[in-house]
């Protein structure tokens, strides 16, 4: 009786994933379009305003748009779901799934399934860039931009590569490893 109660259970939560999934998909598909859109628009209005083609103004603007669009819509995604695992308690989770002990809930594996909880990014090192910092011309490889004085950077305590905070937050809430030498973190 308890195996067939536990397949249930296994199927319902696969099928809740997959209907999440498609919702994500949808959701993350009409964004896009929206951005495409608003990129096309302004494209073709900046394309008047210089030699550029009306067709080449609005195709890259439409490129543009749909790619930023996304990536806001991922970023503040996996936010979301940062201060979800970190800050809240389990009870106030998507919708309302409480674990008991303060596991995260299954919704939470379908956002980013190999990276680190909200907990574990608390627990690495960051530090502010001073002044009489040795690292010249330090480098975020994330968003290509130099660190500069009075910036948060993390460096990774394995292989001691060095990022702005944000930057490498964003990168280790999808993914467990450095986003340079792809070793654990």
């Amino acid at each position: 009786m308890e195996a067939e109660e536990i397949e249930r259970v296994g199927r319902f939560c696969f099928v809740s994933k997959l209907i999440l999934s498609a919702i994500f998909g949808a959701l993350t598909g009409c964004i896009a379009m929206a951005g495409a859109i608003t990129g096309a628009i302004a494209g073709a209005l900046a394309s008047r305003a210089s030699e550029s083609g009306f067709l080449r103004g609005a195709s890259l603007g439409a490129i543009a748009g749909a790619i930023i669009s996304v990536e806001v819509f991922e970023a503040s995604r996996a936010y979301w779901c940062l201060e979800q695992n970190g800050s809240r308690s389990s009870s106030s989770m998507v919708g309302g799934a409480n674990t008991g002990d303060g596991e995260i809930p299954e919704v939470h594996s379908l956002i980013s399934p190999r990276g680190l909880s909200g907990d574990s990014l608390k627990k690495l090192p960051h530090h502010v860039i001073l002044k009489d910092t040795k690292m010249e011309n330090l480098c975020c490889t994330i968003c290509l931009q130099d660190i500069e004085v009075g910036e948060v950077a993390r460096s990774l305590p394995r292989c001691h590569h060095t990022f702005h905070l944000n930057c490498v937050d964003r990168w280790l809430v999808k993914n467990d490893s450095c986003p340079v030498c792809r070793q654990y973190v």
